[in-house]
């Protein structure tokens, strides 16, 4: 068996180390945007720690690389130039780490609105011609990664977008608990419904993300399961550390907050003290329920990707950082 451990969710560690006086730009307004628009050399520097640290496919910084965040100041017409500058700034992290032939970089394709909103996902129309940008921009990737999808109207247009360019594609879903305490994405699709539609789009793989790993420890049984022996898609899984909220109304300015807050504003997601030990028997779970790329999204730090890295590689397990 492969396996790919997978680096995600730049954004909450960009935050992290500006609020530990690095010189790394934050907003709540542009997200890790900001980084790339004013400190894109925080951009190389993470990329290069999580590569050290043992990930084998590092995720280009462009998951606010949007209209929704560039219209805020002006510069929609930025998308395509930024998007490409994601690739560019994770192949010098690459190239600075020795690591040509062993780190792949996967083009982010995210959502086009607020995170967890699948009531706020743009129409048809505009979900086509904004994917299509994206995608374009960011073909100087190895593969494509549709993440943090919340429903399956965003996966329908972009996935096929990404596999028509016959590069690789992933398509990664965020999950929720709905009200009758049923595992699905925001939308309600119930998770083998979503990856027998996923499958059938073409993808190499299908993911979850962006959610509590005690979820994608749930979710991952009823992905196997629903693959009824298609050996040739993988599954996967790379949580965030968020206590989990209301997301039915989430939106980055009201439950984020700003740095050095600690993320315990009024209406702040909470960091939880996710601790590496934890993490890794997560994603332990996650291997043996068929799980072949694992890794970490929002508020999973390098130190946890070298500990998932070093609990698959146990000869190395006394190294400081992989190369």
């Amino acid at each position: 068996m492969k396996f790919t451990l997978l680096d995600g969710g730049m954004g909450l560690e960009l935050k992290e180390r500006k609020a530990a006086g690095e010189d790394v730009a934050y907003s709540l307004e542009l997200f890790s945007t900001a980084t790339l628009l004013e400190t894109p050399q925080a951009v190389v520097q993470l990329h290069e720690d999580y590569i050290k640290a043992g990930a084998t496919v590092i995720t280009t910084a462009s998951y606010a690389v949007t209209r929704f965040y560039l219209d805020k100041i002006g510069q929609a017409c930025r998308v395509k130039e930024l998007n490409q500058l994601c690739v560019a700034l994770a192949r010098k992290a690459i190239a600075a780490t020795d690591s040509a032939s062993s780190v792949l970089v996967a083009g982010c394709v995210p959502p086009l609105s607020e995170s967890y909103r699948a009531d706020l996902v743009p129409q048809d129309g505009q979900l086509k011609e904004q994917y299509a940008e994206i995608i374009e921009s960011l073909t100087g990737s190895d593969l494509f990664l549709c993440e943090t999808m919340s429903s399956m109207r965003e996966a329908a247009v972009s996935v096929p977008i990404c596999v028509a360019t016959g590069k690789p594609t992933w398509a990664s879903f965020t999950l929720k608990h709905d009200k009758e305490d049923r595992l699905c994405i925001p939308d309600g699709t119930d998770v083998e419904s979503v990856v027998k539609k996923t499958v059938a789009m073409g993808v190499e793989a299908v993911l979850f993300n962006c959610c509590a790993p005690e979820l994608i420890s749930e979710a991952l049984p009823k992905a196997s399961a629903a693959l009824n022996g298609a050996s040739y898609v993988r599954l996967g899984g790379y949580g965030n550390a968020w206590e989990e909220c209301d997301r039915d109304h989430w939106t980055i300015d009201q439950n984020e907050s700003h740095v050095g807050a600690n993320d315990h504003g009024t209406h702040g997601m909470v960091v939880r003290d996710l601790r590496e030990e934890h993490y890794v028997e997560q994603v332990q779970e996650w291997l043996q329920s068929g799980a072949s790329i694992v890794g970490g999204c929002c508020g999973i730090s390098p130190s946890h990707i070298r500990a998932i890295y070093q609990d698959m590689n146990p000869q190395h397990a006394n190294e400081h950082e992989h190369q």
